[in-house]
């Protein structure tokens, strides 16, 4: 079991996780897709840039990209093929940062925190992703 502090020191009252980037590691997933994406539709100077996105949803990224290499495409669609294309990647196989649904398990069994989870993501991926983790009744 995982020791978070001594016991004489004051205790936490709640843990806030991210998910994107902290317990999934689906940053690398969403930069693999942008780019194959712009490759396929020709943008290999755009493509070039898909870490901009990290952090980003799709539609500020895809803006922080046009403003640097216009992408006459229509948004809309893009950001639904690049959706279908990341939630199809991630299906295959889910990205777990190492350690962290062990470390969540540890928290919950110390039960001196309360466990929470902020993300910018879908409510529908947030419930995949910690399905898949192991943790999602944590």
């Amino acid at each position: 079991m995982l020791s978070l502090m001594p016991s004489n020191q004051s205790r936490w009252n709640a843990v806030i996780f991210d998910l994107d980037g902290t317990l999934i590691d689906s940053e690398s997933v969403a930069g693999d897709v942008l780019c194959t994406y712009l490759r396929e539709h020709g943008f290999f100077e755009a493509a070039k840039q898909a870490e901009l996105i990290t952090g980003r949803t799709w539609p500020a990224a895809w803006k922080l990209l046009n403003e640097r290499h216009p992408i006459p495409l229509n948004p809309a669609e893009v950001f639904t093929e690049l959706l279908a294309r990341y939630r199809a990647t991630m299906e295959k196989g889910l990205r777990e940062v190492p350690g962290a649904s062990r470390f969540i398990r540890d928290l919950h069994a110390d039960g001196r925190a309360r466990l929470a989870l902020v993300s910018g993501s879908p409510r529908h991926d947030i419930l995949w992703a910690l399905k898949g983790m192991g943790v999602l009744e944590q």
